[in-house]
């Protein structure tokens, strides 16, 4: 693939972040790669609305409040949390009854993303994620796993809010999808990379749209926290830095002849 155009934005944008943990800079939040990039850019405001398991669905509902806002550019985490592999509704339900508080909840098999610093209770914190791991596993690879969201539903609804944003004439960099830990996130890889081609597809031909890619972008194995899913503040800053690479900030006096012409 050839060298695509950067997203012009102005000097001291104002910026918007929707998605994902990934963009709420889970277990590193004052150090995400949004707030990296809002530094550098010398954001004159920054508009958080990304938490964890946030869909795109959810993303869109959100942009009305983005209108008040009235971004100059709109970075967004997703497909991760629609494509992630888990158990199927009955092994979650069962978990749900029998097993313990911790274990509950849409993530509640996942490996936790950090420990404690104290001992005695990150022993317990190691015992308890290496058991709903091998949990995970076995009811994935006995029963099979789904994604939380079908792929082409996570399609109609990616491209919803690539309609939407389009239609605003709002510059949108999406952080794309990474391949995390295939023990942790069991049978999740072939639909990680049909979530990460759909993205693809629907913003091709898109010329406000720009994607940046986590795959061999971020080590999994290094540059993440101890789920090796979220990144660590170094893979953050990675992305960050991907993130310049498709932005170009234009002076002032430039956007406002663009504007007035």
């Amino acid at each position: 693939m050839g060298a695509v155009d950067p997203l012009v934005v102005p000097s001291n944008p104002r910026i918007a972040v929707l998605g994902d943990s990934l963009a709420a800079g889970l277990g590193v939040r004052e150090h995400s790669y949004p707030r990296m990039v809002a530094k550098d850019l010398q954001a004159s405001a920054i508009l958080m609305k990304a938490k964890a398991s946030r869909p795109v669905e959810e993303c869109t509902a959100l942009l009305p409040r983005l209108d008040k806002f009235e971004p100059d550019l709109v970075l967004i985490s997703t497909g991760q949390t629609e494509s992630l592999v888990h158990p199927r509704a009955f092994v979650n339900r069962a978990v749900e009854r029998f097993g313990p508080e911790s274990w509950r909840g849409l993530v509640g098999l996942d490996a936790r993303p950090f420990y404690s610093a104290e001992p005695d209770k990150r022993r317990s914190e190691m015992r308890s994620t290496a058991a709903r791991i091998a949990v995970k596993n076995a009811a994935i690879h006995l029963t099979g796993g789904v994604p939380r969201v079908p792929h082409e539903t996570y399609r109609a609804q990616f491209r919803a809010f690539l309609d939407e944003t389009d239609r605003r004439g709002w510059p949108v960099v999406v952080a794309s999808i990474g391949f995390p830990n295939a023990v942790f996130y069991p049978r999740s890889r072939r639909s990680l990379a049909v979530a990460e081609r759909i993205q693809v597809e629907e913003a091709a031909g898109r010329p406000n749209v720009r994607i940046v890619h986590l795959n061999g972008l971020v080590d999994f194995r290094r540059d993440t926290l101890a789920d090796r899913c979220h990144p660590s503040v170094l893979g953050h800053r990675k992305i960050a830095d991907a993130h310049h690479a498709v932005l170009e900030v234009a002076p002032a006096a430039e956007m406002s002849q663009s504007i007035g012409s």
